[in-house]
């Protein structure tokens, strides 16, 4: 169930008429861990659903990162699936094989430090097959989770998005808060040829209250529903944890239970956050230490003199745990603190 995005729906709709005139464009999903970028990247395809859109997709993980071309391979396979052998063979073909670098089982050519590299003929006769492609009908080419792109696949959509006029294509992908990659060019080269950047709301009052019929099957008392809205700060991700675990326990959502919801840490949204924290740099890490073990105490001066961190080189970049990507941007000091400490104690 796809909640409070109609506005999000619509502009990449805006987006795919534009691109069907020949105006192409990147769109970026972004935001924290659980607003629910990745569904609403899922349901972009029923824009695609009577007209004449072909949808190419990919995801990108953590540990696929080593599988060099793999999201570039992913597009393409979806580009071609289905379709008969001898136009598949024409759309290969394209570019005068120079695209093969991605299609071949061959190990892809390495640069003098050892690492891959595609051709610039290559990254032009990928381009090409989706001209050929987008000639036929426009293309909206997805991809979730640019931050753990692979960097061959991130150098050719840092390539793409230079270059997409005249592919009738909108290209739409989803980076998370905190994750880009320092020092990364390619990254940033992405994220600033963004036309429109959308950051998905977190969820009202009344949207919590579907969430919670839906998952209980009857609606919830109001203060019931208020607590489960402060708790998760309309976070999707942790709405739906803390009630798929009130429910778990029996409870139902009655006013009885509102404390409950505000005090709930449910095991597996700890693992999810705890994944994500150890993901980062080492300065977060440190710093979620830091406000686990001072509380609320936690002020911007004292965290200065934690050992081994230093404030004036690594605050800009983690001051506050929505810039890790996985707090909500509204909750308070205390919900953060409760959090690492969840996340931060010795194993």
């Amino acid at each position: 169930m796809l909640l409070e995005r109609e506005a999000e729906l619509a502009q990449v709709a805006e987006a795919l008429r534009a691109a069907a005139a020949g105006d192409s464009s990147l769109v970026l999903l972004t935001g924290p861990l659980g607003t629910g970028r990745t569904a609403l990247l899922h349901q972009l395809p029923m824009l695609a659903e009577g007209e004449k859109i072909r949808v190419l997709r990919a995801n990108a993980a953590p540990m696929e990162q080593d599988f060099d071309l793999g999201v570039v391979r992913q597009l393409f396979d979806s580009l071609l699936t289905g379709v008969p052998e001898d136009l598949r063979g024409q759309r290969i073909e394209a570019g005068v094989d120079l695209c093969r670098t991605v299609f071949s089982d061959d190990a892809p050519p390495l640069d003098e430090n050892g690492a891959v590299t595609i051709p610039e003929e290559a990254l032009y006769g990928l381009r090409s097959v989706l001209a050929t492609a987008g000639a036929e009908r426009p293309l909206l080419i997805l991809v979730d989770d640019l931050q753990w792109v692979d960097t061959p696949s991130l150098r050719w959509l840092a390539f793409l998005v230079k270059r997409l006029h005249g592919l009738r294509a909108v290209l739409v992908c989803s980076l998370r808060d905190g994750y880009r990659r320092p020092g990364d060019p390619l990254l940033g080269e992405i994220v600033e040829a963004a036309r429109r950047v959308l950051r998905p709301a977190p969820l009202s009052l009344g949207a919590t209250k579907e969430v919670i019929l839906e998952q209980f099957g009857v609606p919830g008392d109001e203060e019931f529903a208020r607590a489960c809205h402060e708790s998760s700060a309309g976070n999707p991700l942790f709405l739906k944890s803390v009630l798929a675990d009130l429910a778990m326990r029996g409870h139902r959502p009655t006013a009885e239970h509102a404390e409950t919801a505000r005090s709930l840490r449910p095991a597996q949204l700890r693992e999810r956050l705890a994944s994500s924290l150890r993901a980062q740099p080492r300065p977060p890490r440190d710093l979620a230490a830091a406000i686990a073990v001072l509380g609320d105490q936690a002020e911007p001066d004292l965290l200065g003199g934690w050992p081994g961190w230093t404030r004036s080189a690594s605050w800009p970049r983690c001051a506050t745990s929505t810039s890790w990507g996985w707090s909500p941007p509204s909750r308070s000091r205390a919900f953060s603190t409760g959090w690492c400490r969840t996340r931060s104690s010795p194993r």
